[in-house]
């Protein structure tokens, strides 16, 4: 008999309460200035998500032309930054990672395909 998650926090967390664990978020904290208020890191490896001290920044579809974005330019493996009040993302706690709530549903549907 399959099991059927309809809510992937509350039902997720109900059958394994320890599954905010997983997130694995990444700390990336070597930065360069690319121009103006855009910052770079290299060999970040893939970059779905990032977050200034816990704040996701939005995607943009290039090197970033605004506060609060960011591009990850997996050809060359660059991350690209620009933070909500312009400043040096070296001072802030920057973590990168998956989306989040994309892969508990995608687990939350796997586990409904058995």
């Amino acid at each position: 008999m399959a099991i059927t998650y309809c809510n992937t926090t509350t039902d997720l967390t109900n059958a394994y309460s320890k599954i905010e664990e997983y997130k694995s978020y990444r700390v990336i904290d070597s930065w360069s200035v690319h121009s103006g208020s855009v910052y770079k890191s290299f060999q970040t490896g893939n970059v779905e998500m990032i977050f200034d001290d816990g704040s996701q920044l939005t995607e943009d579809s290039a090197i970033p032309t605004g506060a609060g974005t960011f591009y990850y330019d997996s050809d060359l493996d660059i991350l690209y930054v620009w933070l909500s009040d312009s400043s040096d993302p070296a001072n802030s706690t920057m973590e990168a990672g998956v989306d989040w709530d994309a892969c508990k549903l995608a687990c939350r549907n796997d586990a409904g395909a058995f």
